[in-house]
């Protein structure tokens, strides 16, 4: 503990100490801002591929639903034209 003292009381020893914890600082805040600007494009990303998802989930809800009623009417539904015969 006494060395440490007396390596932090010469100047070299003070120079070392305050550059190290500059070193250590910028350091900390690089990650912290990488890490913040990482997060934000993942959520981005996953936001943009669940409205993907939603899109393709109503249009194939919406399809089902044309052919039920196509068939609940008494047509039968053509998979070729996508229309409903009567």
């Amino acid at each position: 503990m006494t060395i440490l003292l007396f390596f932090i009381e010469t100047k070299i020893g003070r120079t070392i100490a305050i550059t190290g914890a500059i070193i250590v600082g910028v350091l900390i805040g690089w990650v912290a801002f990488r890490t913040h600007y990482y997060n934000q494009g993942y959520n981005a990303a996953i936001a943009a591929v669940a409205a993907k998802n939603k899109e393709a989930t109503d249009a194939v809800n919406k399809a089902i639903s044309d052919v039920d009623a196509c068939n609940n009417s008494g047509g039968q539904w053509s998979t070729i034209d996508g229309v409903c015969s009567k």
